[in-house]
C-alpha cells in the first residue's frame, strides 16, 4: 500500500507580538475563551481592550467558571480590571468595561479629570466627572464633593409617571383621598364609556362604606365618579391604595388610562421640557467644554422608561396595592442582569435623530444603574472599594418605580451602592456627575491610567496611532516608539520586521487612514525601515513569501532504505541542493523517480556519481519524491558439456527469470553416463543451493538475485566381462533369460522321467 509520509512535523507559529494577544478565561467546560480586539479600534478603547478579560469565565480576579456575578458587589474574586462584555464579543464594537477596584481609568481631558466607565457599540469611551486635576496635574480625586460639579434634584416635580423623564411632556398627577372620605357607598366600575361630555361607569360594584375592607377590593374596578352615582363629567382613576389612602390620577375629555400613559410616554411631546438635573448640565458643559464638542462622540444617553410591570396601572386585574415598576427595578433589583441595550427609541438620547431621539443640546448626560452594576455596584450592600465610591450620592439616568404618588430614579448612594430616591423633595438633593464619551479617532498621547499619569486626550491632533496587520507568519515587530497608540507628527519612525523561520519579507505597504501609501526605506539593517509620522493614523501591512517547505517521500514497500541529506524535511531552504539516495529491497531495482511540486508538476532532477543517487534543486513549493521499482531478472545458463544429452529448465525465458522464482529443471546424460554432481554458481561464485525432486534426474533452487551457471558433473558407467550381468545391465539381462529357459527345459524333462519310471 502506498502512503504519503511527512517526515517531521510543522514547526508551531510563534504568537504575534505587536499586536498584544488577547487574554484568556476558562469556562465550566473548560473551554479557553479569548477577547476580541478589533482592528478598528483606537485610542484609550484600543487599550482597553488589549488588557480586558471576557466576563463568562474563569480569570485573574474572577473565580466563577461562569464569571461576573452581578448579585454582588466587584472584588479580588468577582472582578477586578477591565473586561469584555460576552454577548458582544461578535459585534462590530465590543463593548469593554472598568470594573472594581481600579487604579488605571483616570483621564485628563479638557483640563477636567475624569473617569473611564466602559466603551461604546461605536468604539468611544464613556467617562464620568471627577474634578478638576491637582496643582502638580494629577488626577487625585477620589472621594468628597471635588468629584461632581453640584447638587441637584432629579427633577422639578415628582408627583407624575413623566417625572422619571431625563426630559418629560405631558404630566398627569397622582392625588390622594384619606379614608374618612371614603367612607361611602362609592360605585366602582371595570370600564367607562364616554358621550357628551360625560363618563359613564361599566359593570360596577359598590363599595361598603368601609374603606378598609374596600381598598384591596379593586383591582377590576379602577374607575370611580367618588360618588354613589355612575355617570361624572371628570373620571377617576385609582392606582394606588393603603388602608388610609387612595391614589389617582383624574381623566377627561373621554380619555383612558391607556391614553394618558401613551401621552406620557410615546406622545409627541415626550421629550419637550428638561429635567432639572438636565438643565444644569447642559448649562455646565456649555460653560466648560463646549469647545471641546468635536472630540466628544454623540452616542446614546438611555433614560430607560420601558415599564416592566403596570401593577395599579393596568385596568384589568391590576393589583392596585403594588407599585408601577420600570424595567430597570426588574433587572437590577429583582434579576440582577444590567443590560445596555436601550429598548425605546424615545428614550434614546442623543444630539442626532440618525441614533436616537435628537432631543440633546450638547452630548453629555448621565451614568445609568446598570453601568453602575457591570462598574461593581449592586442594590445591596453598599461597595467602598470601587472606583464609583466617592463618599457622596449622586444621580443617574434610570428609573426606578412610581409609588403611591411619587416618582423614584436609581441614585448611587454614598455608600456605594444602587438604590432609588423620590426625584423632587425636600431631601433629595443629590451630586450631578456629568457623563461624556470621547470619539474612537482620538488619540491618548501619553499617560497609564493611574491618578499621577492620567490617559491624556490629544486635543491637538499632534499625536496618532500606529497598528500593524495581524499575521501569523511574524515573529516579531519591533517599533522604535515607547507606545504606538500615540506617536507625534513628525516623528521619523523605525521598525523591524521579523519574519518566523520559514519565511521571508515579500512587501511592506506603509498605509493611512486614507489607504494612502506613506514611502519609508531601508535603514541599511536586515528588515528594518523607517518613515516619518504623518498627519494620521498609520497602518504597516507586511506580506510574507515562503522561503523552506516540505520534503516528503512517497514510501513503497520495495524501499529497503532512504536516506537525504535535509536534517529537518518540513524545513528545507529554497535553492538548496537536495540529495538523496534509494536503496530498494532485495530483488528490485529503481525503475523511475518522479518529483512533483504542490501543482503536480515535475521537478528535473540528476544522478549522482554515487548508485541510487540522485540531487535537485529546491523550488519554492512542497515537493514529493516518489520512486517506483521493478523486480530484477537474472538468467539462467548451462555450462555446454558433450555427455549432456538433454537439459530442461521450467521457466518461460531462462534469459529472465526473477528473484525468489523456484526454478526447476532436468538434466538427461548421455548413454553410458550417469550424473556425479551439480554446481550452481551465481556472478559473484557463490554456491547457490538445490535439492531433488521426487522425478528422476529433475532437481529445483530458489533463484537469487544475480545470474546464475548450472554446471553438471558427469561420470562413465564402467562394464565387469565377469559381472556383465552387473557390470552390463542389457547383456545381464539376456544371460538370465537365457539362464531360465534352460532351468525350465531341464526341468520339465526330469518330471516326464519321473512319470515314465511310475
Amino acid at each position: 500500500m502506498r502512503k504519503i509520509i511527512p517526515l517531521i512535523l510543522l514547526i508551531m507559529f510563534i504568537p504575534f507580538i505587536v499586536k498584544a494577544e488577547p487574554l484568556s478565561v476558562t469556562d465550566c467546560d473548560n473551554n479557553t475563551l479569548y477577547t476580541t480586539i478589533p482592528s478598528n479600534l483606537k485610542g484609550l478603547a484600543k487599550i482597553m481592550a488589549k488588557n480586558a478579560y471576557l466576563d463568562n469565565g474563569k480569570s485573574e480576579y474572577v473565580n466563577s467558571c461562569s464569571g461576573v456575578k452581578f448579585n454582588a458587589i466587584s472584588s479580588s474574586t468577582n472582578g477586578k480590571g477591565i473586561y469584555e462584555i460576552a454577548s458582544t464579543k461578535n459585534d462590530e464594537y465590543p463593548i469593554y468595561y472598568f470594573r472594581g477596584a481600579v487604579d488605571n481609568n483616570n483621564v485628563k481631558f479638557a483640563g477636567f479629570c475624569w473617569k473611564a466607565i466602559r466603551t461604546t457599540d461605536t468604539g468611544g469611551v464613556k467617562m464620568i466627572y471627577n474634578g478638576e486635576p491637582d496643582s502638580d496635574g494629577y488626577c487625585t480625586n477620589t472621594t468628597g464633593t471635588s468629584t461632581q460639579i453640584g447638587t441637584s434634584t432629579f427633577n422639578s416635580y415628582g408627583t407624575s409617571l413623566a417625572d422619571i423623564g431625563y426630559m418629560y411632556g405631558t404630566r398627569y398627577t397622582t392625588s390622594s383621598k384619606g379614608a374618612s372620605s371614603l367612607n361611602a357607598s362609592y360605585k366602582y366600575g371595570n370600564d367607562v364609556t364616554y358621550s357628551n361630555g360625560t363618563y359613564t361607569l361599566q359593570d360596577t360594584i359598590t363599595s361598603t362604606g368601609t374603606w378598609a375592607t374596600d381598598y384591596n377590593t379593586l383591582n377590576n374596578n379602577h374607575y370611580t365618579c367618588f360618588s354613589t352615582g355612575t355617570t361624572c363629567t371628570s373620571v377617576y382613576y385609582v392606582h394606588y391604595t393603603t388602608s388610609s389612602y387612595a391614589y389617582y390620577i383624574t381623566l377627561t375629555n373621554g380619555k383612558m388610562i391607556e391614553n394618558v400613559i401613551d401621552e406620557m410616554f410615546n406622545g409627541s411631546n415626550v421629550n419637550s421640557t428638561n429635567s432639572r438635573v438636565k438643565n444644569q448640565i447642559d448649562s455646565w458643559f456649555n460653560t466648560n467644554i463646549s469647545s471641546y464638542t468635536n472630540y466628544i462622540e454623540d452616542t446614546i444617553y438611555c433614560n430607560d422608561r420601558s415599564i416592566g410591570t403596570l401593577n395599579g396601572w393596568n385596568p384589568n386585574g391590576g393589583d392596585v396595592t403594588k407599585f408601577l415598576y420600570f424595567s430597570a427595578y426588574i433587572r437590577l433589583w429583582k434579576n440582577h442582569i444590567p443590560d445596555l441595550s436601550c429598548s425605546r427609541a424615545v428614550d434614546r438620547f442623543t444630539v442626532s435623530s440618525p441614533k436616537g431621539n435628537g432631543k440633546l443640546t450638547y452630548p453629555v448626560g448621565l451614568i445609568t444603574s446598570d453601568e453602575a452594576m457591570y462598574a461593581g455596584g449592586t442594590v445591596d450592600p453598599g461597595n467602598y472599594s470601587y472606583y464609583l465610591y466617592t463618599n457622596q450620592s449622586y444621580w443617574t439616568l434610570s428609573s426606578s418605580y412610581f409609588s403611591s404618588g411619587t416618582a423614584y430614579e436609581f441614585y448611587i448612594v454614598s455608600n456605594g451602592k444602587i438604590s432609588s430616591l423620590n426625584v423632587n423633595n425636600l431631601y433629595s438633593d443629590r451630586a450631578v456627575r456629568p457623563v461624556i464619551s470621547l470619539k474612537n479617532s482620538n488619540s491618548v498621547c501619553s499617560g497609564n491610567g493611574t491618578a499621577t499619569k492620567p490617559y491624556v486626550i490629544d486635543v491637538n491632533n499632534e499625536y496618532y496611532n500606529i497598528s500593524v496587520e495581524d499575521n501569523n507568519k511574524t515573529e516579531d515587530i519591533n517599533i522604535g516608539v515607547d507606545d504606538v497608540s500615540y506617536v507625534k507628527v513628525g516623528e521619523t519612525i523605525t521598525f523591524r520586521i521579523t519574519p518566523i523561520d520559514g519565511y521571508l519579507l515579500d512587501n511592506i505597504k506603509v498605509l493611512d487612514e486614507n489607504n494612502n501609501e506613506i514611502s519609508f526605506n531601508s535603514t541599511g539593517n536586515e528588515n528594518e525601515y523607517s518613515f516619518v509620522m504623518p498627519d494620521s493614523d498609520v497602518t504597516i501591512i507586511p506580506s510574507y513569501k515562503r522561503n523552506k517547505f516540505e520534503v516528503n517521500i512517497d514510501i513503497e514497500n520495495e524501499t529497503e532504505d532512504f536516506d537525504i541529506n535535509i536534517e529537518n524535511l518540513t524545513s528545507v531552504v529554497v535553492g538548496e541542493d537536495v540529495v538523496f539516495k534509494v536503496t530498494p529491497i532485495k530483488g528490485y531495482k529503481i525503475n523511475n523517480i518522479k518529483i512533483i511540486d504542490s501543482n503536480n508538476n515535475e521537478i528535473s532532477y540528476i544522478s549522482t556519481d554515487n548508485k541510487n543517487e540522485y540531487s535537485f534543486i529546491m523550488p519554492e513549493s512542497n515537493v514529493i519524491i516518489i520512486p517506483s521499482y521493478e523486480k530484477v531478472s537474472s538468467s539462467v545458463n548451462v555450462e555446454d558439456n558433450e555427455k549432456t544429452k538433454e537439459i530442461v529448465i521450467e521457466v518461460n525465458d531462462s534469459k529472465a527469470v526473477v528473484y525468489d522464482y523456484i526454478v526447476v529443471f532436468k538434466i538427461t546424460p548421455e548413454d553410458e553416463y550417469e550424473i556425479k554432481d551439480i554446481i550452481i554458481k551465481d556472478k559473484n561464485n557463490n554456491n547457490v543451493k538445490y535439492e531433488k525432486t521426487s522425478n528422476n534426474n529433475e532437481y529445483k533452487f530458489k533463484m537469487p538475485d544475480t545470474d546464475v551457471t548450472i554446471k553438471p558433473i558427469y561420470r562413465k558407467i564402467e562394464v565387469d566381462n565377469k559381472k556383465d550381468i552387473i557390470k552390463n545391465p542389457k547383456t545381464g539381462i539376456g544371460i538370465s533369460l537365457i539362464i531360465l529357459i534352460i532351468v525350465f527345459v531341464i526341468s520339465h524333462y526330469i518330471k516326464k522321467q519321473k512319470i515314465q519310471f511310475n
